[in-house]
């Protein structure tokens, strides 16, 4: 028979048990809630870290986009620039007589920019030269209205100095005409950058007239001097052996004097003027 102490030790024993069951359930049961707050907050920071990380590269998006419309000027509209005028030179042509057949008063202005050239056809050969329009542009515009206008085409060269001591030169242009003597067109060109000399070989100058240029030329075969300035205008570019073979025939008539001028020992007659620029 069970005593009543033994009885006592029994239900003190089952109460321990059932308070260790219920104290590992309790365990068990914040074990689980643990575990379900921890799968919680784990999702939560995914979740948290999407949206976060989505939401930095908007703002990089739009900080970039905002930083190149930023950086990005807006195209430049073109804009129309008034033409640039050429420089021009002014010249004071005056008449000094009637002007000759087919010569017309050139035009008050020339413009300074192109090189000018010219290739003076002759019966012994072609002749090339550089116009200095920067230079002497009244002088070398006359000379381009001569040319273009045809009225040397068939004058002759009316002469030829020979000189061992102020060097060969050959004049030509007289647009009066054969025989004129004095080479003016009817009208006289201003005075301009004028040179003492000697003048080089190949220089191309101009005749002085009655208060002015004529419309003769001169071509310096050799180093020649003159008793005064004269005005320099251009230079033969091609075609001087052709000068030099006209100026060593000599004066005509068989002069042999230490210094002679006179008509060209071979006859020299302008063919055509061809202008262009060089």
């Amino acid at each position: 028979m069970v005593s009543r102490q033994q009885r006592a030790r029994r239900l003190a024993r089952a109460r321990a048990e059932r308070q260790v069951a219920r104290r590992q359930v309790a365990v068990r049961r914040r074990r689980r809630r643990t575990k379900v707050a921890g799968v919680v907050l784990v999702v939560a920071l995914l979740v948290g870290g999407g949206v976060l990380a989505a939401q930095l590269v908007t703002d990089g998006e739009s900080n970039a986009a905002s930083a190149e419309q930023t950086q990005t000027t807006p195209p430049t509209q073109p804009t129309t620039q008034p033409p640039i005028e050429p420089v021009r030179a002014r010249c004071d042509y005056r008449r000094d007589g009637p002007l000759a057949p087919g010569v017309r008063l050139p035009s008050s202005s020339i413009e300074l920019a192109p090189a000018y050239s010219v290739s003076v056809n002759t019966n012994r050969g072609a002749i090339a030269m550089s116009l200095d329009a920067a230079a002497a542009p009244c002088t070398v515009n006359a000379f381009l209205q001569l040319a273009r206008s045809g009225v040397l085409d068939g004058t002759a060269c009316p002469l030829l100095r020979d000189s061992r001591a102020a060097g060969d030169y050959l004049a030509c242009g007289d647009a009066a005409g054969p025989g004129a003597g004095d080479g003016s067109a009817g009208f006289t060109i201003p005075v301009e950058n004028v040179a003492p000399g000697p003048h080089p070989a190949g220089t191309l100058l101009a005749a002085p007239g009655d208060g002015g240029n004529v419309s003769r030329f001169v071509l310096a075969a050799e180093r020649v001097s003159f008793g005064g300035p004269r005005t320099v205008f251009g230079q033969v570019t091609s075609g001087l052996p052709v000068l030099v073979a006209i100026t060593e025939a000599g004066v005509g008539g068989g002069d042999t004097q230490q210094s002679a001028v006179g008509p060209p020992a071979v006859r020299t007659v302008i063919r055509s003027v061809a202008v262009g620029q060089a």
